[in-house]
C-alpha cells in the first residue's frame, strides 16, 4: 500500500480546486461567463479527477433537475412553482424555489469500490424563462464538444428521464457524432416505423412516417429486432430476471424546424420478474438514439440507464450533508454560487475517496459498507478534516482588523422590495367582441 504522501501528491491538484475557485483569474471568468455556469477553469479541474472508462467502452454521463425550496423567501427574484415530491395524499408536490440542472460523470462501479458516486461537472439555475432541457442541453453541448476535455473524442452516453424524451432535446443533440442519448418515455407515447420504399413512382407527397408503433397497443408491435434474458442479484440478495426486447429503426413525430423522420432511433422494453416469472413492474421503455446506438447492446444500454440512479444519491447528499439548500439569502446570485460550491464540494470528495481511514462510529463498525471497505461519500466526509489539514489550505492568515465604527445613529436600512411569484404558462386569450 502506498505511503499517504505519495497519494498527497497525487490527489493535491483535484484538492485545491477550491484555490482556483478562488483565485481572481477565476473572478474574471464568472463575470466575463455569468454567475449561471462554471468557468472553464472549474470544469477542467473537475475533468482530471474524472476516471477514463476501462471495463466499458465508452463515458457516461447524466442530466437532471432538482429544485432549491425557497418558501419564505419574499424578497428572492425570479421565483416560481417547481416539483417537489411530497408523501403526504392528496397535497400538491410543488413549492416555491428555484431549478438547478445538473450534469455529472458516473464512474464505473469498479473505480468507485461499489459505492454510488456521481462527479459533478455542470451545475446551472433554471430561469423562469427557459425549460429544464433547455438548459441540460446547453450543458451537454458546452461538455461534450470541448476540444480540451478528455472525452471528446471518444463515444460519450448520456442517460436522463422521461423528461427528456421529446424531440427539443433530441433533435439537436442528432448531428452530434460519437454520441447516444439513453433516456426513458411514457407508456403511452405513439412511435412509427420507417416507410414502405417503393421504386415505383407516386403522386403527392413521400410518406415520412410508416405504420403505428402504439406502446400501449401490443397488437401494433412487431415482432423484436434482438431478445435477451439476463439473470442479476438486488443488493439485497434477490434473485431477479430481465427480459429485454429491442426494436430497430423507430420514428417520432417532428416538426417542420425539427425532422425527426431523418433521425430513427432503437427502442427498448425491459421487463422484470422474479424466479417465479411472475412481472413485479411494469415494464419500462428507453430511447436509444444517436448516430452511434449500435455500438451499445441492449444490455449496455439497460445497466447505462440503472446508473442513473447515481444522480439521484449525489442530489440527495447534497442536500442532506453539503448544505446545498441550507443557505438563506435573498440574493440569486449568491445562492447560484453556494449551490455549484457545493457540487465543487462533492468532487473534492470524490478526489479525495483514496487518502481516508475508515472511522466508523461504535454501532457502525458491523455494517456491510465497512467490513467491506466501501469508500461512500459520506465515510470520505468524515475523514475529510484530516486530509485538509494535511495539505494545507491556500487562505491567508488572519490579521487583525480593529473595531468596526457600526452605523451612525439614527441611520435605517430601507426594506428590500418583495418579489411576485412567477406563473408560467400562456396568457389567457382575449375575447374577440362580435361585429354585427
Amino acid at each position: 500500500m502506498r505511503d499517504f504522501a505519495e497519494d498527497t501528491v497525487h490527489c493535491i491538484e483535484p484538492l485545491r480546486l477550491w484555490e482556483k475557485a478562488l483565485s481572481p483569474k477565476t473572478r474574471s471568468e464568472l463575470s466575463r461567463t455569468g454567475n449561471n455556469s462554471f468557468p472553464p477553469s472549474w470544469i477542467s479541474a473537475i475533468a482530471q479527477v474524472v476516471p477514463a472508462p476501462k471495463q466499458r467502452d465508452y463515458w457516461l454521463f447524466g442530466v437532471d433537475v432538482t429544485p432549491v425550496p425557497r418558501h419564505h423567501a419574499e424578497t428572492l427574484k425570479d421565483r416560481e412553482c417547481v416539483y417537489q415530491p411530497t408523501v403526504i395524499a392528496g397535497n400538491k408536490p410543488i413549492c416555491l424555489g428555484h431549478n438547478y440542472s445538473l450534469l455529472s460523470a458516473i464512474p464505473e462501479a469498479q473505480v468507485a469500490g461499489g459505492a454510488s458516486w456521481s462527479i459533478p461537472v455542470s451545475v446551472e439555475r433554471v430561469t423562469s424563462f427557459e425549460s429544464k432541457t433547455d438548459v441540460g442541453l446547453h450543458q451537454v453541448q458546452r461538455l461534450l464538444n470541448d476540444e480540451s476535455l478528455p472525452w471528446y473524442e471518444d463515444l460519450c452516453v448520456l442517460v436522463a428521464d422521461s423528461d427528456y424524451s421529446h424531440r427539443h432535446f433530441l433533435y439537436p443533440l442528432s448531428i452530434s457524432r460519437n454520441r447516444v442519448i439513453v433516456t426513458r418515455c411514457r407508456a403511452n407515447r405513439v412511435f412509427y416505423r420507417l416507410p414502405d420504399t417503393s421504386t415505383a413512382p407516386q403522386r403527392g407527397h413521400p410518406r415520412w412516417y410508416g405504420e403505428r408503433f402504439d406502446l400501449k397497443d401490443d397488437t401494433s408491435w412487431s415482432p423484436p429486432d434482438e431478445y435477451k434474458t439476463l439473470s442479476i442479484t438486488t443488493h439485497l440478495g434477490r434473485a431477479r430476471t430481465v427480459t429485454l426486447r429491442l426494436w430497430h429503426d423507430l420514428l417520432m413525430k417532428g416538426s417542420k424546424s425539427q425532422p425527426m423522420h431523418r433521425h430513427p432511433f432503437d427502442l427498448l422494453q425491459v421487463e422484470i420478474a422474479d424466479p417465479t416469472s411472475k412481472r413485479l413492474f411494469a415494464p419500462q421503455w428507453l430511447i436509444v438514439f444517436g448516430q452511434e446506438r449500435r455500438q451499445l447492446r441492449n444490455c449496455e444500454a439497460y445497466q447505462a440507464y440503472r446508473q442513473r440512479f447515481n444522480l439521484e444519491h449525489g442530489i440527495r447528499f447534497g442536500k442532506q450533508h453539503l448544505l446545498m439548500t441550507q443557505l438563506q439569502t435573498p440574493d440569486v446570485t449568491t445562492e447560484e454560487r453556494w449551490v455549484q460550491f457545493s457540487g465543487l464540494a462533492y468532487a473534492q470528495l470524490w478526489a479525495a475517496r483514496t487518502l481516508v481511514h475508515s472511522l466508523p462510529r461504535p454501532w457502525q463498525q458491523y455494517l456491510p459498507a465497512y467490513r467491506q471497505g466501501l469508500n461512500s461519500p459520506s465515510i470520505v466526509q468524515r475523514d475529510f478534516s484530516r486530509i485538509i489539514r494535511s495539505i494545507g489550505t491556500p487562505a491567508q492568515s488572519v490579521k487583525p482588523r480593529g473595531k468596526s465604527p457600526g452605523r451612525r445613529q439614527g441611520f435605517t436600512l430601507n426594506p428590500r422590495p418583495k418579489r411576485p411569484i412567477v406563473k408560467r404558462g400562456s396568457s389567457p386569450r382575449k375575447k374577440r367582441t362580435k361585429t354585427a
